[in-house]
């Protein structure tokens, strides 16, 4: 990572020169590889019908509209998400 960051910041250098001061923000928590077994993780999920994946839990039940944004028609009020194939 602290290569990358050189290059990162190399290439804004190259780019804009001393005309803006950066400020780089990095997220590089050991919290991110852990969690739940059955915890949502893309790299657990399967992306066909069947196979061996991992048995993901199901969503809290979905209290209100809020929760589901404004593009899930599938989804309702009072229902819990199954993150497996049934």
């Amino acid at each position: 990572m602290v290569l990358q960051f050189e290059d990162c910041v190399d290439c804004f250098d190259a780019l804009h020169g001393n005309e803006f001061e950066s400020c780089w923000m990095f997220d590089h928590s050991c919290g991110h590889e852990r969690g739940r077994d059955d915890g949502l993780n893309v790299s657990n999920m399967g992306v066909k019908q069947g196979g061996k994946q991992a048995t993901l839990h199901n969503s809290k039940v979905i209290v209100d509209n809020g929760f589901l944004g404004p593009h899930n028609p599938l989804l309702k009020v009072n229902d819990i998400q199954q993150f497996n194939f049934q």
